[in-house]
C-alpha cells in the first residue's frame, strides 16, 4: 500500500511551527532593540524583500520538482562545490539547532522550572526531537498539522483577551529618530522571513510541486506572524518598556486572564513554545540528515542520536543570557540574512543558466533535419 505524502497545507503548517518560533520568541526583542516604537513599519517594508525572495524560491522549486536540492546543485555545479554548500548548509542548520534548544532550556529554566537541572530539560527534549527527525518528513509533517491548530487557537485568545490592555496611540509618532532605525530593523525581521528558504528541503517530500501563490501567501502570513505579537507588544507594554524584556510576545501571557476567577493563563504559552522549538528543531535535525543522502534506516537512526547526544553535551558548557543574546543579536541573525539571501541567489543563478541552457539545447534540435 502506498503511503500518503504531505500535502502543502501540512508544508505550510510545518514552517509556521517552525519560523513562527524564531519570529515571535528570537526576532522581536532584537527588532525593538533596534527600532523600538518603529519596529512594526520595519516589519512591514520587509514585506517587499520578502516578496521578492518568495519570487526566487518559486522560479528554482519549478526546476527541482521531486529531486532533492544538494542532488540538483552538484548535478549543476559538480561535486567540489556541492560538497562545500552540503558542509555551509549542515553548520547553518546546527546552529538553528543550538541557539533554539539554548533558548528554550533557558526559558523553561527561568520562567518554571526552576529547581530543575537544565541537563534534564534537554535531555527529555532532545529525546523527542531525535526521534521525531529519525521517524522522517511524514511523520513531521502529520505531527505538525496536529498541534498548530491549537497554538494558532491560543495566539488569538491572547490578543482578544487583551485588548482592553491595548493602546494603540504608543504606535505614534512614526519615524521618531529617522529611518535608520527602521532599515536596522529590516535585517532582523528578514533574518526570520527569509527562513521561508526551508521549503526547498520539504518539497521533494510533498505529493505535488509548490506553486507561486502559495510560496506569495506564505511570505504573507510570515509578516504577519510577526507583526501581530510585535505591535501587541508595544500597544501593552509600550516600546520602550517591551525593549527592556527578554521575551515581550510571552510577557503578554502574564497579563491575560479567562474568567472572573483565573488569573493566570501564562501556562499555555508552555504548550505554544514547546510545540514550536519542537518542530523546528526536528526539522533541523532531519534536513541534516537529508543533505547528506543518509538513507539506511540504521544509519540515519546513528545520526539522529548522535546529534542529540552532542547538543546535550553542548548545555553543559555555561553561557550566560547576556553574551547568548549579544552573539544571537550581533552576529547569527545578520549572518543568518546574508547566508539564506546568497544561497537562494546562487540556486536562482544556476536554474536560470540551467533554464537558459535546455531552451538553446531545444532550439538547436528544433534547427536540426535529417539528411
Amino acid at each position: 500500500m502506498k503511503r500518503t505524502q504531505p500535502s502543502f497545507l501540512q508544508a505550510m503548517m510545518l514552517i509556521m511551527l517552525s519560523v513562527g518560533l524564531i519570529s515571535h520568541v528570537l526576532i522581536i526583542p532584537a527588532l525593538l532593540s533596534a527600532a523600538k516604537r518603529d519596529s512594526w513599519i520595519s516589519v512591514l517594508l520587509s514585506a517587499g524583500p520578502l516578496v521578492i525572495f518568495a519570487l526566487m524560491l518559486a522560479y528554482v522549486s519549478r526546476f527541482l520538482q521531486h529531486q532533492t536540492l544538494h542532488d540538483w546543485l552538484s548535478s549543476h555545479l559538480g561535486k567540489p562545490v556541492g560538497f562545500l554548500l552540503r558542509v555551509g548548509n549542515s553548520l547553518f542548520f546546527l546552529c538553528v539547532i543550538y541557539f533554539t534548544l539554548r533558548d528554550t532550556t533557558n526559558w523553561a529554566k527561568t520562567n518554571y522550572l526552576t529547581e530543575t537541572p537544565v541537563i534534564a530539560t534537554t535531555i527529555a527534549l532532545m529525546a523527542l526531537c531525535g526521534y521525531a527527525a529519525y521517524k522522517g518528513m511524514r511523520s513531521l509533517a502529520f505531527t505538525a498539522g496536529l498541534i498548530l491548530p491549537l497554538v494558532v487557537l491560543l495566539g488569538f485568545y491572547v490578543a482578544i483577551v487583551n485588548s482592553q490592555y491595548k493602546d494603540y496611540n504608543r504606535l505614534l509618532p512614526v519615524l521618531e529618530h529617522g529611518w535608520s532605525p527602521v532599515f536596522q530593523g529590516m535585517i532582523y525581521s528578514l533574518a526570520g522571513m527569509f527562513e521561508l528558504l526551508f521549503l526547498w528541503y520539504i518539497q521533494p517530500h510533498l505529493a505535488k510541486r509548490i506553486k507561486l501563490w502559495q510560496y506569495l501567501m506564505l511570505a504573507l502570513i510570515m509578516v504577519g506572524l510577526t507583526t501581530g505579537p510585535l505591535i501587541g507588544a508595544i500597544v501593552e507594554f509600550d516600546p520602550y518598556e517591551a525593549a527592556k524584556m527578554r521575551y515581550p510576545a510571552f510577557e503578554e501571557w502574564r497579563i491575560a486572564s479567562l474568567g472572573k476567577y483565573i488569573a493566570q493563563t501564562d501556562f499555555f504559552s508552555i504548550y505554544q513554545w514547546l510545540a514550536g522549538s519542537f518542530t523546528r528543531i526536528s526539522l533541523a535535525m532531519y534536513i541534516v540528515v537529508e543533505i547528506w543522502n543518509i538513507k539506511s534506516t540504521s544509519r540515519r537512526m546513528v545520526t539522529c542520536a548522535s546529534l542529540a547526544i552532542f547538543f546535550i553535551l553542548s548545555m553543559l558548557y555555561p553561557l550566560d543570557d547576556i553574551t547568548f543574546t549579544k552573539i544571537l543579536v550581533d552576529y547569527i541573525f545578520p549572518y543568518n540574512l546574508v547566508y539564506l539571501s546568497g544561497f537562494a541567489v546562487l540556486a536562482t543563478i544556476v536554474a536560470f543558466i540551467h533554464s537558459r541552457q535546455h531552451r538553446r539545447k531545444q532550439r538547436h534540435g528544433e534547427g536540426e533535419t535529417p539528411d
